[in-house]
């Protein structure tokens, strides 16, 4: 692809590690990262700009879901954005998903064959008193289908699933990222009576 693209056939890309080198492309100084997963698959040959990076609160977070804004031949990126926009998984099929973001909005999609899901699942180490830590936090990026999204957050061996579509097609969901993760709960006391009101995951 030659030329700029902007957006409408936008990347998203995750990485799993900030190990990197340095490439220079036309008087410009870009990293391309180790561990870059493109749509679930590890990819190579992408350079993201430090630029991009500078204005967008410096080095990326290893895990999360970034979309590329703007980039050169296809290659080069130089601009990208931070995508978070998690939602509990209220049902799924293999023809439809159903999520429900925080503040109690209501998304329904339409899903089929062509749907893609990506799974970030973290992975913990435990110490020795039996707590997980970020130092001992990896992640596993990989295309999965919609069985392995958990409804209602439905807990296995402690982690539950969140999601977000970040591709669709006038109501068709094309591309869903799954956030697999043990969640640390917060009982919120909204009156400060004693009473709890509700659990938030963090």
């Amino acid at each position: 692809i030659d030329g700029d693209i902007y957006d409408a056939d936008a990347m998203y890309f995750v990485i799993t590690s900030h190990d990197r080198d340095t490439e220079k492309y036309d008087g410009d100084n870009y990293w391309e990262f180790e561990d870059m997963y493109v749509d679930g698959r590890r990819t190579s040959g992408l350079y993201v700009a430090y630029d991009a990076l500078n204005n967008n609160n410096d080095m990326p977070e290893v895990g999360e879901v970034y979309k590329v804004l703007k980039s050169i031949d296809g290659t080069y990126i130089t601009e990208i954005e931070h995508v978070d926009t998690w939602s509990e998984v209220e049902s799924v099929t293999n023809s439809a998903l159903w999520v429900e973001d925080q503040h109690q909005n209501e998304d329904k999609y339409v899903t089929n064959g062509d749907t893609i899901y990506v799974m970030i699942e973290e992975q913990y180490d435990a110490n020795r008193d039996g707590w997980f830590t970020d130092l001992e936090r990896t992640f596993d990026v990989s295309e999965v289908t919609y069985r392995d999204i958990q409804e209602d957050l439905a807990r296995e061996d402690n982690y539950i699933t969140l999601a977000q579509v970040v591709k669709t097609d006038d109501g068709i969901a094309e591309l869903v990222y799954i956030w697999r993760f043990v969640p640390l709960t917060v009982n919120v006391d909204v009156n400060n009576d004693g009473k709890v009101e509700y659990t938030e995951y963090v």
